[in-house]
């Protein structure tokens, strides 16, 4: 897996229409689940209320701690030196943090510049809503401006690729672990998962070496929860993360720029997690509609003999 600022490969993705935009108009079919299971609106509608207490309680105390922090960036930090501990040492409490989530529901709602031929860049948005049980399970339903909704569904067995409005779906037997099955999607054929690198960091060997600047940037508000700013630079991107305060410490917001293009096209994204579910099976579990089509997915290997044959 790659560091977390590999994920400027969200910005290819979305550009492509791989994720896709929160485009609600009553015509399209919703792509949460209704009824007796809580929809995204009703699971962080009831997310907030508990993230705004935590909120409020963390911005009594980080005033003092915002300049606490100055002052012992000035005894400790080595001016020369371009990485501030204080972000390193952010990061691996988020680290922390997330290896704790075993059943979480994910929100993210992100926008992405993409250059035209004539240099103007455009701006496009995306939603992608996880549903998470460690260590086996997950959902991902997409929709962006820039294409159909589409969802994958991994049940611990089979890993499914459904586009509704098209009316096809994908599958294929897949690997144990969450883990093992996002390396073989991306291995095998090429299918990337957004955020997937934002879980290396609570791994055993988080991808700290790769960054070559790092900065405390202060604190700041996502969505009227306070956060604390770091900005990271690597050879290939720059990035920036707000991390909430207090004892969640959570990314709530981050913004990537892709430094392998001349134009620097950034992607940004706000996130909601809901920390405490408790999922049913259905949730994972794909039931083919009557009218929907199967077709093959065909491993990047395949792939290139065909385009080596034409």
């Amino acid at each position: 897996m790659k560091c977390l600022c590999s994920s400027a490969a969200v910005v290819a993705l979305m550009a492509a229409g791989v994720l896709h935009s929160p485009s609600f108009a009553a015509e399209r079919p919703s792509l949460f689940l209704t009824g007796s299971v809580r929809s995204a609106e009703q699971v962080f509608a009831q997310a907030d209320q508990s993230t705004a207490a935590e909120g409020t309680d963390a911005a009594a105390a980080s005033g003092d701690a915002a300049a606490t922090d100055a002052a012992a960036a000035d005894d400790e930090d080595d001016p020369d030196d371009p990485v501030d501990s204080r972000a390193i040492e952010a990061l691996l409490k988020m680290g922390d943090e997330l290896v704790t989530l075993q059943e979480f529901a994910l929100r993210m709602d992100g926008e992405v510049e993409q250059v035209m031929d004539s240099g103007q860049k455009m701006e496009f948005g995306g939603l992608a809503f996880y549903r998470v049980s460690r260590p086996d399970r997950f959902r991902i339903d997409f929709d962006t401006d820039t294409g159909d909704p589409s969802s994958y569904y991994y049940d611990g067995k089979m890993l499914t690729l459904s586009t509704p409005m098209k009316g096809v779906y994908g599958q294929a037997e897949a690997k144990p672990t969450i883990r093992e099955t996002i390396q073989w999607m991306e291995d095998t054929y090429g299918i990337e998962t957004p955020l997937a690198d934002l879980f290396d960091w609570g791994g055993e060997n988080p991808p700290v070496d790769e960054i070559i600047d790092a900065t405390s940037a202060g604190y700041g508000r996502v969505n009227g929860v306070l956060c604390g700013h770091f900005a990271f630079r690597t050879e290939e991107v720059d990035w920036e993360v707000w991390i909430e305060t207090g004892s969640r410490p959570l990314p709530l917001k981050f913004v990537i720029t892709d430094k392998t293009q001349d134009s620097l096209p950034r992607f940004s994204a706000t996130l909601k997690w809901s920390t405490s579910e408790n999922f049913e099976d259905q949730i994972f579990e794909f039931t083919p509609p009557a009218d929907a089509k199967k077709i093959p997915l065909t491993p990047l290997s395949e792939m290139a003999k065909l385009v080596k044959s034409e």
